[in-house]
């Protein structure tokens, strides 16, 4: 049995915003990043799928065909930051819960990287004619507006393309 056959793609994000941890994890009361055995952050590949999965929703929702395109002949995987780093500080802002007859606030406090810090994965179409280098060009894009992580709606994770290139 052969190889699949694929399109692969190194790409390199650069945070225009502090990207918020979106992990509860270890520490109680904090969102937190996974971190590798030295305690540097490690993003997992799944959520940049569900980035480009959220941004094909929002750039070709009239055009269902590409969108499950993305979900599913987009990959990808070796994800990291780079140079490798522990997370950058801790942000700390209030949050109101709205139930249907009471609101409770409460404070949430996130681990973040700060703005400058790039982060590099390798995205894979299988087969490569199922999307084309103008579509996975707009996908990330997208992140200039609507970024990464936790409260993206408020401008936090935005980032910009500083590689896109084709490797095979």
């Amino acid at each position: 049995m052969g190889d699949l056959n694929t399109a692969k793609y190194d790409v390199t994000i650069e945070l225009l915003q502090k990207l918020l941890a979106s992990n509860s994890g270890r520490e109680k009361g904090k969102f937190v990043f996974a971190k590798d055995k030295d305690g540097n952050v490690v993003i997992e590949d799944y959520r940049l799928s569900g980035f480009l999965e959220s941004a094909a929703r929002a750039l070709f929702y009239k055009d269902p065909k590409t969108l499950a395109r993305v979900r599913r002949n987009l990959f990808v995987s070796d994800t990291r930051v780079e140079p490798p780093k522990p997370p950058d500080g801790y942000l700390t802002r209030p949050v109101v819960a709205q139930a249907a007859d009471t609101s409770r606030a409460s404070i949430i406090t996130s681990e973040y990287l700060a703005p400058g810090t790039r982060i590099s994965f390798t995205l894979e179409v299988v087969p490569p004619d199922a999307l084309s280098e103008r579509e996975l060009e707009l996908l990330l894009k997208y992140g200039e507006k609507m970024g990464l992580g936790q409260w993206r709606k408020a401008g936090f994770g935005r980032f910009k393309v500083v590689r896109f290139q084709k490797v095979t």
